[in-house]
């Protein structure tokens, strides 16, 4: 197996053991390597979004979505990212891209899920101005995302507890 096969199974395997920080290491050292590779930056997506840094999951996102369009994982991050924003309606039109090109897949409850969350932030925004009918900005108590931030990390363990000997630093390559 090659060293960038290599580093992307031991990133994919930090991040299922819950060491996003871990992970992102490697994710990165393969990125060196193939840095158009469009499945690692869905997945370094996916850890920078379980990291919190979801400007940086963001640029992963789209960036993956722009060297593969036709790919419907590299939507799925993109609208998960803009969910984690509180951007719902770029959310739901990546994740209706998404689900146009692989309509089988997970997508179409994110995108439910999308989707009821607008219903439901229209709904209180009707109910805190019944009188006026001003509408104001209904994200400034911030939307309710519950545990949709990072779906795929739900049942994992975060262990975000310094650095980790056995993954490379940033100096190593």
């Amino acid at each position: 197996m090659s060293p960038f096969a290599d580093d992307n199974i031991r990133g994919q395997k930090a991040y299922a053991e819950g060491n996003y920080a871990r992970a992102l290491r490697w994710h990165t050292k393969a990125l060196m390597v193939d840095p158009n590779n469009y499945q690692l930056l869905c997945h370094r997506s996916q850890v920078f979004r379980a990291l919190g840094e979801i400007e940086n999951a963001l640029a992963d996102a789209e960036k993956a979505s722009a060297l593969n369009p036709e790919d419907y994982l590299s939507h799925y991050h993109v609208g998960l990212t803009y969910f984690a924003l509180g951007k719902l309606e770029a959310s739901k039109r990546a994740f209706a891209r998404s689900l146009a090109r692989e309509p089988r897949r997970i997508v179409h409850i994110r995108l439910a899920e999308v989707q009821e969350q607008l219903r439901i932030d229209a709904m209180k925004s009707l109910q805190s101005h019944p009188q006026d009918g001003s509408f104001g900005n209904h994200f400034s108590r911030g939307p309710n995302f519950g545990n949709l931030l990072i779906p795929e990390a739900r049942s994992r363990k975060g262990s975000l507890n310094g650095p980790d000997e056995s993954a490379p630093g940033p100096s190593e390559g």
